[in-house]
């Protein structure tokens, strides 16, 4: 009984954690759009931001198994950084969809123009063929990116399936047996 009580307010500090990860991410993309709204469809500082997360949670994850005494079993970790990158996720998505949805409804056209013409200029960077790069510009203009719906289903592809794989690394970082364990 002891344990489970210990438990929930471990998963509290996973909460806790998660809530003020996906906070900071959030704001911080209030503020690129703010500064340039380009850089949100900067596909060079999305793979920046994805890997400073990384670190971060990382850093919680081992934080935390320090806040629940030190040592903390693969599944237990699992479990937690779980918990905390799925919040980060559903926070940082709520910020999104506020940002797209009532902050600048027009936004994600736009973002999705800048894509159009990043992709273009890669696709003719690399030789592709005219129809190839006419087709492909087509299919990315009428791809649906901001609305609610594509936003949440976001969180469902790459917040519970895409997160599970880096879940793993990450708890795999953060797991510490007890020495008799050994």
């Amino acid at each position: 009984m002891e344990n489970e009580l210990e438990y929930e307010q471990d998963y509290g500090l996973a909460v806790k954690n998660g809530l003020i990860v996906g906070a900071i991410f959030g704001v911080f993309a209030i503020l690129l759009y703010v500064i340039q709204e380009s850089l949100l469809a900067n596909g060079m500082l999305g793979i920046v931001l994805i890997l400073v997360n990384l670190i971060v949670l990382g850093i919680l994850g081992v934080r935390y198994r320090k806040a629940v005494g030190g040592y903390l079993l693969f599944g237990d970790a699992y479990k937690a950084i779980f918990v905390m990158v799925l919040v980060c996720i559903l926070v940082s998505t709520v910020f999104q969809i506020l940002l797209h949805q009532v902050i600048d409804p027009s936004l994600g056209e736009r973002l999705t123009q800048i894509g159009v013409e990043n992709a273009e200029a890669m696709m003719r960077r690399f030789g592709a063929p005219e129809d190839q790069i006419q087709e492909g510009l087509q299919a990315a203009r009428e791809q649906d990116n901001y609305s609610i719906g594509a936003q949440l289903m976001g969180v469902l592809y790459v917040g519970v399936i895409g997160n599970a794989v880096i879940t793993l690394i990450l708890a795999a970082i953060a797991k510490k047996k007890p020495e008799e364990e050994y």
